[in-house]
Order: C-alpha cells, then sequence, then structure tokens
C-alpha cells in the first residue's frame, strides 16, 4: 500500500468509519425508533436478522480471494452503498417492510466492504502493529456507528429522513473517490507485489483455501470461543436500554446517555485497548481473559439491579435513581467491551497470519463471521427471551453466557 504509516492508518479508519454507520443504524437507531412506536420486543430484536449477510461473509471471502483486486471490490462496495442511500430517500419510515429491504441491502454490500479493509489490513501491516491498527480499526468503526445511531436521531430532529441519507450518499461516494485515489498512488513496486499476490490467490482452489483455514493451530477452539465472546454483552447492552426508556426516560436523554456518552467510552476502551502491550499471543489472551472477567462482574451487577429493581419498584418511586444505576453499569460494561473488542480482532488476525498467504483473509473473514453468527443469532430472541421469562431471568442468561465465555477463553491459552 501508500509508504507512510500515518496515512494508511488515515485511510483505514475513514473505511472503517463509513463501514460502521449502516450497523449504527441496526444497533442504535432502529431499536429505539421501533420501540418508541410500541413495537415489542421480540419485533425489536428481530430485526438484526437483516444483519444476516455478515453471517456469510465468510463464505463469499475464499471467492474475493481467488478474483482478487480488493481494492476494486472495495470501491464498487462503497458506491453500492452509496446508490442504497440514495433509494433510502424514496421511502417511508413507517413502511418496515421498504425500510428493511433497503438495510438488507446495505448490509450485503457493506459485509463486502468488511472482507475487502480487512483483508488489505493483513497486507499492510506487519504483526508488531496490528494492536494499533485494530485499535484504530475499532475505534473509527464505533464513531460510525455512532453517525449511524445516534447523530442519525438527532438529525431527523432537524433535517428530513430524504436529507439525511442524501449525506450520507454523499459520504459513500466521497470515500470511493478516496479509496480510487489511494489504490492509483499505490507506489509501482507495492503494485507490483499484488499482481503477484493475487495471481496466486486466483490460482488456489476454493477446497484448498478451506483445508488451509482447517489446519491453522487453534481455529477449532477458537470458533467455539467466538461465538460466545460477545453474547451476554450483546443481550445486556440491547435489552437494558429499552428497559430504562420503558421505564420513564425518555429517548433523547437515552441517546444521549447510551448513544453519545456509552459510545464515547466504548471508543476510549478501544483506544486504550490499542496501548495494551501485547508481547505475543500468550500474553493477549492474559490480557483478554482479565477483561472478560471484569466484564461478567459488570454483567452480574446488572443482573442484580434489574432484579431489585423489578421486586422495589411497586413500592418505591425510585426510578431517577435507578436510571442513574443502569445508564453508569452501561457505561462501565461500553468501557470493558470497547477493550475487548480489540483484543478480540488482534487474536483473530494474529491467528489468520499463522497460515499461508493465500488463506489468510479467508481465515479472518470466516472468524470475523463466526463471532457475528454468536452475537446476531443470540440477539435475534433476546427480545423474545424477555418477552417470554422477564428482565431479571434474561440477565441471568446474559450473566451465565459472559461466565462460559471467560472459561472458553482460558481453553485459548491450553491451544
Amino acid at each position: 500500500m501508500m509508504s507512510s504509516k500515518k496515512w494508511n492508518l488515515g485511510i483505514l479508519g475513514l473505511f472503517y468509519m463509513v463501514e460502521g454507520i449502516p450497523y449504527g443504524i441496526h444497533e442504535k437507531f432502529l431499536p429505539t425508533f421501533l420501540r418508541s412506536r410500541g413495537h415489542s420486543y421480540s419485533s425489536v430484536t428481530l430485526m438484526s436478522g437483516l444483519q444476516f449477510p455478515w453471517i456469510i461473509k465468510g463464505l463469499w471471502a475464499p471467492f474475493i480471494e481467488i478474483l482478487g483486486g480488493h481494492m476494486q471490490w472495495l470501491c464498487l462496495s462503497l458506491i453500492l452503498l452509496g446508490m442504497s442511500c440514495l433509494a433510502a430517500c424514496i421511502i417511508s419510515l413507517n413502511k418496515l417492510q421498504e425500510l428493511s429491504m433497503v438495510l438488507l441491502t446495505m448490509s450485503i454490500f457493506v459485509a463486502i466492504l468488511d472482507v475487502c479493509v480487512d483483508s488489505i489490513v493483513l497486507k499492510t501491516f506487519p504483526e508488531e502493529e496490528l494492536t494499533v491498527a485494530n485499535s484504530v480499526q475499532v475505534v473509527l468503526y464505533k464513531v460510525g456507528m455512532w453517525v449511524g445511531g445516534t447523530a442519525l436521531l438527532v438529525i431527523l430532529e432537524y433535517l428530513s429522513w430524504n436529507m439525511s441519507f442524501i449525506l450520507l450518499a454523499i459520504l459513500y461516494f466521497s470515500t470511493a473517490a478516496v479509496a480510487t485515489i489511494h489504490g492509483a498512488s499505490t507506489p509501482q513496486d507495492s503494485k507490483e507485489l499484488q499482481k503477484h499476490e493475487n495471481r496466486k490467490e486466483r490460482n488456489a482452489s476454493l477446497v484448498s483455501i478451506v483445508q488451509d483455514i482447517l489446519k491453522i493451530p487453534g481455529t477449532k477452539t477458537l470458533i467455539g470461543y467466538l461465538l460466545l465472546c460477545k453474547v451476554g454483552e450483546k443481550g445486556a447492552v440491547t435489552m437494558l436500554p429499552l428497559l430504562l426508556m420503558d421505564k420513564g426516560m425518555s429517548i433523547q436523554s437515552l441517546a444521549f446517555w447510551n448513544g453519545t456518552v456509552c459510545q464515547s467510552l466504548s471508543i476510549m476502551g478501544s483506544f486504550m485497548g490499542g496501548r495494551l502491550v501485547v508481547k505475543n499471543k500468550l500474553d493477549l489472551i492474559k490480557k483478554l481473559s482479565f477483561y472478560e472477567r471484569l466484564r461478567t462482574f459488570i454483567v452480574l451487577a446488572q443482573f442484580i439491579f434489574v432484579t431489585c429493581w423489578d421486586i422495589y419498584e411497586p413500592v418505591y418511586s425510585t426510578n431517577f435513581v435507578f436510571h442513574g444505576i443502569g445508564i453508569l453499569s452501561l457505561c462501565a460494561l461500553n468501557y470493558v467491551g470497547g477493550v475487548i473488542t480489540v483484543l478480540i480482532f488482534t487474536l483473530m488476525m494474529m491467528s489468520s497470519k499463522m497460515g499461508p498467504l493465500e488463506a489468510q483473509s479467508s481465515h479472518l473473514n470466516v472468524m470475523a463471521s463466526v463471532e457475528i453468527i454468536g452475537k446476531l443469532m443470540f440477539g435475534m430472541y433476546t427480545g423474545s427471551l424477555v418477552d417470554t421469562v422477564g428482565f431479571p431471568t434474561g440477565f441471568a442468561v446474559f450473566w451465565c453466557s459472559s461466565f462460559l465465555s471467560d472459561f472458553v477463553g482460558k481453553k485459548l491459552m491450553e491451544v
């Protein structure tokens, strides 16, 4: 890629920021929007199924490896995302079927974008720089989430839905132009190296890539961990804000605290995670295990808090105090979760670099898909879980999931 490390990090950050916008729409904007209009918890969380293309991105990653040209695919996906935003301008927010189709289309294109950007990171940064690169990745991705979630809620107070998505379309088209210039300005020797690698990737068969993925040491244990690593956290950060809104917190206050403040703390956690000195893979796993235990404690505290609220609210009208405690716990969980996210992505990239060059990108994207499968499939049914058994039992499940994730994570040290 380009010779300047800072320029590479800046371009990487831009790509991940625009990649995070659709996810922010799914995770921050849509649940608040739907719940405020009276939809059930089940309906709210089932809408996360529109992110299904993220699950299968690991399946088409090998085909992109074989076809090569990650920068061309990246530019194309950015243009298609811009066109999807223009399509969103002609729909109504009240027509969920039309809204769902647009969001599903955006999920497809942003999943392709993610495959391409991750592949470029693997080829651009050596192993000792992966923690810094992943910190930039996660921080700017979460900035994009804030834009697609909290910022969109605020912008809709002043601008129309149509104008908001026209601005997003301009952003995607501009980023596609930057990506084109970035690719065109790549030094000639790097271009030749990239062509050579692409030829190798085209000649690699799909079967051999899959075999190479499974041969990478620790892959099966890593898959088990990734399926669980974000499940409990996902349930807590999704359902607790909806409980706070149901208990009287205004959408504006929730957007500020859960959107801006918690998201800022999540970004800060990701930044601090990137500054952790990681000597090797074993050292990384030890640091990850520490923050896993801390997260399990926070979710346990939330379970106790929700249970007490359920018992004592009919007796004492102390919603203001409960609101404060709930927000405080969300702030802590978002910060710790931000650190964990950077460490998990660094772990995945370190594991991928242990395989042959032609299989590294596919391995990384398959691992990323596994992590998404875990939290997305569980996240889709957290609403149904709470609708069926109530918040206290639901948070007990979230805590057990966090505890199990910590237990499986320790097994990675034995690999």
